[in-house]
């Protein structure tokens, strides 16, 4: 059964390609290419290595989670909250990050080519450890 999210309004879902989709999961390496996301709750998830590419993941909450390594190309963020998100070496080819926030995040190393970052990106912190 599809348990209500604790965090803000955002949809908690049990089971997608297999996962279980919830905060702080361990997502690593996980194969979520093209699912939609929308709105979905992985805070401090651990999706290190993950294939998010093509994912509809508009208006997700990804806040300090691991996304080191992950493929996230041509996927749609729009207005994910990325806040203290490790992005390390993570591509975001042709990704969707309109009003997408990354306050805090670590991106060293990380892809944007082609990217759309319009909107009020608010406060871009950049953290090269």
């Amino acid at each position: 059964e599809v348990q209500p999210s604790y965090f803000y309004d955002r949809k908690s879902f049990n089971e997608i390609a297999g996962y279980r989709i919830e905060p702080y999961e361990n997502l690593e390496n996980a194969q979520l290419f093209g699912e939609d996301l929308t709105g979905v709750n992985l805070a401090g998830a651990n999706l290190a290595g993950a294939n998010l590419a093509e994912t509809n993941l508009k208006g997700a909450d990804l806040s300090g989670a691991d996304l080191a390594g992950a493929n996230l190309s041509e996927a749609n963020l729009t207005n994910a909250d990325l806040k203290r998100a490790n992005l390390t070496g993570s591509n975001f080819t042709k990704a969707n990050l309109a009003s997408a926030r990354i306050t805090d995040a670590i991106l060293a190393n990380t892809i944007f080519n082609g990217a759309n970052l319009t909107g009020p990106m608010r406060k871009l912190s950049v953290d090269y450890k």
